[in-house]
Parts: structure tokens; C-alpha cells; sequence
């Protein structure tokens, strides 16, 4: 127990290197801890202020410049136990959230790509039921993930990100509509063409 006649403020008393104000959690004043921590930042080993024991390299350390020193206060392995702990400990929670967060920007995206093209829910629902819910091409269907096929579009009449309702066509998986863009580019196509003539067809 502190004496009454300590000259420190209730709470506080000697720093034991200079003698200065220090307080109760701390066995340093200020001035002496930040000066403690740079030269052990600058040693080669350090003591972690969470598992303690003894010195460590400080390549165990994580680097941190707002630090004294640039260097973290604990080591890696209790920063391991420290995550490790919080995810236990908020596991359904972070579940929860990050599900929400992908749905939410699911439905932005889903929202953006409709408005890019200038349609509405229902002009793809039954665009895509005329093709029997597939590519138009390759027939294949939709990701169970709920991704949005893309809206194929003629790029000599809106080669920018704007579409207007004469160049809207049909709705292709991401693979057709790839493919369909280089077979629509001649110059990328007949380079193409080169490419494969290089080579001898197996049969």
C-alpha cells in the first residue's frame, strides 16, 4: 500500500531509474519506458510484453511503426493465440456478417450490371426463361452461386460501357461471351487463324 506521504499523486509513485511520476500499471515513468523500449527494439532479442519469459530474436516479432522502435510488443505466437481466441470467440457472429455483406453487394452488383444495360429484373427473367433458363450458345446454366449471366450486346453500335435497347441481344454465359467478342474482333480473329496454321492438325 502507497504511504500518505508520498509527494506522487494517489495512484503513482517512483519511476525506480529517475524517480519521475510513473503510473500504478507501469514499473517506469514515461520518459524511461520509451526510452526502454527503443534500446530494445535496436538489441537483437526482445521480451514479449504478453507471454514474457525470456528474450526472443526480433525476427519474431511483427514490424510497427507507430511503435517505439518500429517494432510490435508481443510476438507472433501470442498474436497467433490472440486471432485464434477472437474467432472463437466471434465465429457466428463474423458468419452472420460477412453473409449479409455478400448478399448485400450481390444485390448491388446485380443491380448495377441491369441498370448498365438498361433493363429491368423481369426483361432478364424472361429473356433468359426464352432461352430455357441457359446460354444462348453453349446452353449452359446458370452458377448456383446466383452470379448474372452476361448481356450480350453488339460492340460496333455502343463500344462503350452505355447500351442501348437496338444493340441488346440475348444472354450468354461468361465463356460464350468472351469467345464471341474475339470471333467478332477480324484482326484478333485472322491473328488467331496464323497462330493455328503454324501447327499440323491432329485428327
Amino acid at each position: 500500500m502507497l504511504s500518505t506521504t508520498s509527494p506522487h499523486p494517489k495512484g503513482y509513485n517512483g519511476c525506480p531509474e529517475c524517480g519521475g511520476s510513473k503510473s500504478f500499471n507501469s514499473p517506469q515513468c514515461l520518459k524511461c519506458a520509451m526510452a526502454e523500449r527503443r534500446r530494445t527494439a535496436t538489441s537483437a532479442f526482445k521480451i514479449c510484453s504478453q507471454c514474457g519469459g525470456d528474450p526472443q530474436p526480433i525476427s519474431v516479432y511483427s514490424k510497427n511503426s507507430q511503435r517505439a522502435g518500429g517494432i510490435e510488443g508481443i510476438c507472433f505466437d501470442c498474436r497467433k493465440k490472440n486471432r485464434t481466441k477472437y474467432r472463437e470467440k466471434n465465429n457466428a457472429r463474423a458468419k452472420t456478417y460477412y453473409a449479409s455483406t455478400r448478399q448485400a453487394q450481390a444485390d448491388r452488383n446485380r443491380t448495377h450490371r441491369l441498370k448498365r444495360f438498361g433493363v429491368s429484373p423481369d426483361w432478364y427473367s424472361e429473356t433468359l426463361n426464352s432461352q430455357n433458363g441457359r446460354c444462348a450458345i453453349c446452353h449452359a446454366l446458370p452458377l448456383p452461386t446466383g452470379k448474372l449471366f452476361p448481356i450480350d450486346h453488339n460492340h460496333a453500335c455502343c463500344p462503350d460501357k452505355s447500351v442501348c435497347e437496338r444493340c441488346r441481344r440475348g444472354i450468354l454465359c461468361a465463356r460464350c461471351n468472351w469467345a464471341l467478342g474475339v470471333i467478332e474482333n477480324k484482326s484478333l480473329l485472322d491473328a488467331a487463324l496464323l497462330y493455328l496454321r503454324r501447327f499440323p492438325l491432329i485428327k
